[in-house]
């Protein structure tokens, strides 16, 4: 199948069991929304899955091919689905649409609702025939906001249930001058009913070495006549923030005793030579933004406590999943 000819499956979803009870069937996160996994599976199959209560929403698969039919998980995940969000939680609203954008000559954006049998292609006349998606995520009543093209745009989606579901881009407007460009990484967060946009850079410490750490703006991604707004914040107070690309978190640290507050966590990947082979070793670190200390999350398992690490591959990317205790079948 070519990358930048597949097109998604019209066909009806396979049965679960086709998948789930197959012990060859491989799976890789392409997306979190709301504590729910959006996954993808080597058969093209996608679901739903939520690790606090163990429920399974199966959707449709994306890509005709052979019923039972496996392809290797890379090639599952090279084909061009590049990020997934959800509209709206599904324990809470049924009416829920799943988005993803898929990649390839041009970005695509396709949607589909509980029940539908095939991905609707969402042709959105607004939408620049090649851009960079940098990151996306839900916000409000079944909105998104996508940040384009190295930070230099923000992008507004609507986001209609149907049916059949669709994601209509409403807004294309120019990032805040405020906010830095550049190819460090940068995050959206939705938090208490408003958007955070964190920016990466790097400070030169006394010693000449490069410390990370963050900026964080409270962000307005604008509408169709108003222009997007951002104002830098020093301080988010009790919150917490864990960042990932299309699902950070943003939760009380009063609700979690022994975490800190106005604090950022992240994950760091390392390069390392272990064993005469080229390994990466990522470890859980913490940002104290009223001080700007950078520490180790540790470990306390073991006999003697560690700093959390782990080995890494080029399919095992962590994902943070907000917890979410609401089952979708109530």
């Amino acid at each position: 199948m070519d990358k930048e000819s597949a097109t998604p499956s019209a066909s009806p979803p396979s049965p679960r069991e086709t998948f789930a009870g197959s012990q060859n069937c491989r799976r890789v996160v392409r997306g979190s929304s709301y504590g729910w996994l959006i996954l993808i599976c080597n058969s093209f199959a996608v679901y739903l899955f939520n690790p606090v209560t163990t429920e399974e929403i199966w959707l449709p698969r994306l890509f005709d091919v052979p019923q039972g039919a496996k392809v290797p998980i890379a090639y599952a995940i090279n084909v061009g689905l590049d990020k997934a969000v959800l509209s709206s939680d599904p324990a809470l609203d049924r009416d829920f649409v799943a988005i993803v954008f898929l990649d390839g000559i041009y970005k695509r954006c396709f949607t589909c609702r509980p029940g539908d049998r095939s991905w609707k292609d969402n042709v959105n006349e607004r939408v620049p025939q090649v851009f960079n998606l940098i990151d996306v995520v839900p916000y409000g009543k079944r909105r998104l906001c996508a940040v384009f093209n190295d930070k230099n745009n923000l992008a507004v989606f609507d986001v209609d249930p149907g049916p059949p579901g669709r994601a209509t881009m409403i807004a294309w407007n120019a990032m805040p001058p405020c906010v830095p460009r550049g190819g460090l990484p940068t995050y959206l967060i939705g938090s208490a009913g408003e958007l955070l946009l964190v920016t990466e850079f790097y400070m030169r410490s006394a010693a000449g070495k490069n410390t990370r750490s963050f900026r964080v703006f409270r962000l307005d991604p604008g509408d169709r006549d108003r222009p997007a707004k951002a104002i830098e914040v020093g301080d988010i107070g009790d919150r917490m923030l864990f960042l990932g690309t299309s699902h950070s978190v943003c939760v009380a640290a009063g609700d979690f005793p022994g975490f800190l507050g106005n604090a950022i966590y992240y994950v760091k990947e390392e390069k390392m030579r272990l064993e005469g082979e080229d390994t990466v070793v990522s470890t859980v670190n913490v940002v104290n933004l009223g001080n700007g200390e950078i520490t180790e999350v540790i470990d306390s398992v073991g006999s003697e406590p560690a700093g959390l690490e782990w080995l890494s591959d080029r399919l095992d990317i962590p994902w943070w999943v907000a917890p979410n205790l609401g089952s979708g079948s109530n």
